[in-house]
């Protein structure tokens, strides 16, 4: 009988201890002395992981560690987490893990004027915005929250600062996510789990961006 195809069984151990180095000494010189670790540990369980992920989410893209250096001030030449994404725009699903854990997220990372615009208004109308209250209530329930890295320090143009969702309309990245520390769970298929779990939440996110009513550029 033909052997099964391997399955993810999750991350190796030297992960964490691979990227806490990097962090240190992000050079070639480690990289190549811990490549191994690397492949072993890294890429082989998250191209492994990709594969599982197709059925349901579509062919994730498995980025690659090296950094695009050409336009960087930042020379490090390696990124310190390995990642995978499914589509873009506001339908993205992304899954990274690094010697801070797992990290999952999706929606807009760099929204647009006019993205910005139709959320704004979203926020503002009544009902819409009680709709948006409720949803970020269920997704916060599944360990999901609202990306709050990139905000205004006050009130965007045209809007008064003491607006009740003045903290919604400040926002400049729209996205959710949540982060998981390392722990035995990261050898495991626990963390596909996970990554399932939370995409589902990161969907419901993805269609509701999707939906805003967002004008073309003039």
């Amino acid at each position: 009988m033909p052997s099964e195809a391997p399955r993810f069984s999750g991350f190796g151990p030297g992960l964490v201890e691979l990227y806490r180095g990097l962090h240190e000494q992000n050079s070639r010189e480690y990289w190549l002395a811990n490549k191994q670790v690397y492949e072993d540990d890294v890429r082989t369980p998250l191209e492994l992981l990709a594969g599982e992920l197709t059925p349901e989410f579509g062919e994730p893209k498995v980025f690659r560690p090296n950094r695009d250096l050409r336009f960087s001030k930042d020379k490090r030449p390696y990124k310190e987490q390995a990642s995978l994404v499914v589509g873009d725009g506001s339908s993205a699903l992304y899954a990274q893990v690094s010697a801070d854990g797992l990290r999952v997220a999706g929606g807009w990372w760099q929204p647009s004027r006019e993205q910005l615009a139709a959320f704004r208004q979203a926020v503002d109308d009544g009902e819409r915005g009680d709709g948006l209250d409720q949803l970020l209530a269920e997704l916060d329930a599944v360990g999901l929250e609202l990306g709050t890295g990139s905000s205004l320090k006050t009130a965007p143009r045209g809007w008064a600062k003491d607006h009740p969702r003045i903290e919604l309309l400040r926002l400049t990245t729209l996205t959710v996510g949540a982060v998981h520390p390392p722990r035995a769970w990261l050898q495991t298929r626990e963390c596909l789990t996970r990554i399932v779990d939370h995409w589902h939440g990161v969907q419901r996110w993805n269609a509701y961006l999707s939906a805003l009513p967002v004008e073309p550029a003039a």
